[in-house]
């Protein structure tokens, strides 16, 4: 099975690409474990959840899960962040960011698709990074998947359309 990981930093439009890449063209994809799990514990009264000890555990344990549970016909699947993601938010030498170290690469990627900021940064309840925090997320996520020994691939701004044949065609 071909893993494609789709990476960027917040607000920056990797879901609504995923989303069309699902409904346009029939894409098995891995919804984002962090904006689910946000939305889920904010639900149940926990105003800022990235802020909980064990926030990054919980994003990789379901992370994982998700990934596992990709159907074993599917000939590719599209990943909104992956496993390596993790490593561009935990801290450096934690417990943590050894845990997401040893998990990182146990399926193999086959390409990482960076989408590009799309030159500012909405925040709200969930996404709390500004556009400064935006961009050297999106730095730091390029360089995690780099020294994993992948290129991304940068997919620039544009309309979801335009995004999503530039991807497809990187694949052909």
């Amino acid at each position: 099975m071909e893993r494609y990981a789709i990476t960027g930093g917040p607000g920056c439009g990797k879901s609504t690409v995923l989303k069309a890449l699902e409904i346009w063209h029939g894409e098995h994809i891995v919804k984002e474990v962090a904006q689910d799990y946000i939305e889920l514990k904010q639900a149940n009264g926990t105003k800022e959840p990235w802020m909980e000890p064990d926030f990054q555990d919980e994003i990789l344990r379901i992370q994982l899960q998700r990934n596992a549970r990709v159907h074993p016909n599917a000939e590719r699947v599209f990943l909104d962040r992956d496993v390596p993601d993790g490593l561009a938010y935990a801290p450096l030498r934690t417990p943590i960011y050894e845990r997401i170290t040893a998990a990182t690469g146990l399926e193999g990627i086959t390409k990482v698709f960076l989408i590009e900021n799309m030159g500012s940064t909405e925040t709200n309840e969930m996404r709390h990074e500004d556009q400064t925090e935006a961009l050297e997320l999106e730095r730091k996520l390029e360089q995690v998947y780099k020294t994993l020994g992948h290129e991304p691939i940068r997919i620039p701004t544009g309309t979801p359309k335009e995004r999503v044949d530039t991807l497809l065609a990187h694949l052909e």
